[in-house]
This record gives structure tokens, sequence and C-alpha cells, in this order.
């Protein structure tokens, strides 16, 4: 794992709120993507893929996770 992503993982661990809106979690296992401060049950690490942008293409098949809202479904990029 590179360590920017070793980092992005910690801060979506800690649900740090200064880390809202920067990125985005891709979750695998579940085929959902959320907000670092997702109060959803903590995926594992290798299951987490981490966007700096969201683009429909690279997870295409998948869905916000609830609490991500109406605004994570704005914030996607086509």
């Amino acid at each position: 794992m590179k360590k920017t992503d070793r980092a992005l993982f910690e801060a979506f661990k800690a649900k740090d709120t200064r880390f809202d809106g920067r990125f985005f979690v891709g979750i695998a296992s579940t085929k959902i993507y959320c907000r670092p401060v997702c109060r959803a049950k903590q995926a594992r690490q290798e299951n987490c893929t981490f966007f700096l942008l969201l683009r429909r293409r690279s997870w295409q098949d998948t869905v916000p996770v609830y609490c991500a809202g109406r605004n994570l479904r704005l914030a996607i990029l086509s």
C-alpha cells in the first residue's frame, strides 16, 4: 500500500472532518463509496480504494452509502 493511501485510510478511520470533500473512499466488498467522515461500519484497509475525484468510470457499478446523501451524488463527475 502506498504511503498516501495509508495516510488517507488513517483519516478515514479517524473520521477526520478536515478531509471531508477532499477525497472519497470506494469499498470493494460492498460496492459503495463514501466520504471520509462516514459513520458506517469501518471497512478493512484492503477493501478501500481512495479517489481524489470520483468519476463515474471508476466506480460505475457502485452507489453512495446512505449517510453520504444527496451532496455526494452532486459531487460525482461524469
